[in-house]
């Protein structure tokens, strides 16, 4: 008789190791959100300090920035609407979610424009204004999160007004493309909105993930081949259309089928399942905020040697985010903690 192990205990079941549930558990994606941080700060090492520059490593560097960013999207949207099942939670939303998280964005603000000041001797407050707010940010890469602010909000706004999965699916779809709309019409760089759709694909795969598990049980490989190989036609093909930048985005949704089938098929080894893709996505928030900091270091300082530039690069991003993730994980959440009334 097959076994498996539920909360210690030995039970009955269809084996030791169930692939659906682990795949999309919280510890795995993690560890896929700590290889997405990784190629983030290669992205960018790529693209300022000249990493790889000329080799085709260095053109899927180049590449590896916003494909990354699709994957957190996506495990954003499928993360909430897991979430949302939970009693209470859309009501705790706001308190618990939203304003932690822009705390901690504030003091990123906060410490890039001392780092500015430092480096510059000056501060533009036209962007340290915007900061606060939407459209331009003082943070390396903080569109991302300035972004992900505008999505929290519709979904809080999508959860709270409608009761049904089809209808808050439908309205955060609509106001999504409304998003991405604006940004386009407002003069903001593609990658403000090209890769959110994926959000909307992650709420979306929740819904389905029954069906979709059955499938990739059948042919998991195919789907991953079908996925990388649309993800390249689709994606070559708008850039020599010169598609409009409001309509490219499903080449990236492809893209993250294409990781999640292979996920999938790698869930239960320790290609990914390992103690070190589990650190890295331990700080993958803080690493993604920290690491503009010293990339911002090749304007000022000349290291003349890029594996110099890349070493700094790293142990200051490491170190960054061990103190950044104290401060996300256990200041800030003295602020937002119930005060316990008093014993009489």
């Amino acid at each position: 008789m097959k076994i498996r192990c539920v909360c210690g205990m030995i039970v009955p079941g269809e084996g030791v190791f169930m692939k659906e549930d682990k795949y999309l558990s919280k510890s795995y994606t993690d560890r896929v959100k700590g290889i997405c941080a990784i190629m983030v700060v290669l992205h960018h090492l790529y693209l300022y300090g000249g990493l790889f520059a000329g080799t085709p490593v260095g053109t899927l560097l180049g590449l590896s920035g916003a494909l990354a960013v699709s994957v957190f999207f996506f495990y954003s949207g499928y993360g909430l609407m897991l979430s949302s099942q939970k009693e209470g939670y859309i009501r705790g939303f706001f308190r618990s979610r939203f304003l932690p998280l822009y705390c901690f964005y504030v003091v990123c603000v906060l410490l890039y424009s001392l780092w500015t000041l430092w480096l510059e001797g000056t501060v533009p407050l036209g962007k340290l204004v915007l900061s606060f707010f939407f459209g331009d940010t003082i943070v390396a890469n903080g569109w991302y999160l300035q972004a992900t602010f505008v999505i929290y909000l519709i979904y809080l706004f999508s959860f709270s007004a409608f009761r049904t999965a089809k209808a808050r699916i439908l309205s955060v779809s609509v106001a999504v493309f409304v998003y991405s709309a604006i940004c386009r019409f407002a003069g903001l760089g593609d990658w403000w909105y090209q890769t959110v759709p994926c959000f909307v694909f992650g709420m979306v795969y929740h819904t389905r993930k029954a069906q979709i598990d059955r499938l990739l049980k059948k042919c998991a490989w195919i789907i991953f081949i079908a996925g990388g190989l649309l993800y390249l036609i689709i994606s070559t093909a708008v850039s020599i259309l010169h598609v409009d930048p409001l309509f490219n985005w499903i080449h990236f949704v492809f893209f993250v089928c294409a990781v999640i089938s292979f996920s999938y098929i790698l869930s239960g080894t320790p290609i990914i399942d390992n103690a070190f893709f589990a650190l890295c996505g331990r700080y993958s928030l803080e690493s993604y905020v920290s690491h503009g900091l010293f990339v911002m270091l090749i304007n000022y300082v000349f290291f003349g040697n890029t594996a110099i530039y890349v070493s700094t690069v790293i142990a200051g991003t490491v170190i960054l985010s061990v103190i950044l993730k104290m401060i996300y994980t256990r200041a800030i959440p003295c602020l937002f903690r119930a005060k316990r009334s008093r014993p009489v």
